[in-house]
């Protein structure tokens, strides 16, 4: 396969994971009654060189829900 087709396909994946990971976040919101919010904190995966993709993790700590998590995450490299 192309390597542009193949690299314009993960980034609409990736695209489509952070869209619906927006999408649970805000629903949970929704539901909190004092208008808790989903804290963002990035990672990133490397061997201290190497870009190996990394991700977000999202946590909501409400009175509806005491802890929730919506992550997502963007890894590449080669099976072992």
């Amino acid at each position: 396969m192309d390597e542009n087709l193949w690299n314009q396909r993960k980034q609409s994946v990736a695209n489509w994971f952070r869209t619906l990971r927006d999408d649970l976040c805000a629903r949970l919101e929704s539901l909190e009654p004092d208008s808790s919010v989903f804290q963002r904190k990035t990672w990133t995966r490397g061997d201290g060189g190497d870009d190996l993709g990394g991700g977000e993790m999202s946590m909501l700590h409400g009175s509806a829900f005491e802890k929730a998590g919506v992550h997502i995450s963007t890894v590449y490299g080669e099976f072992s």
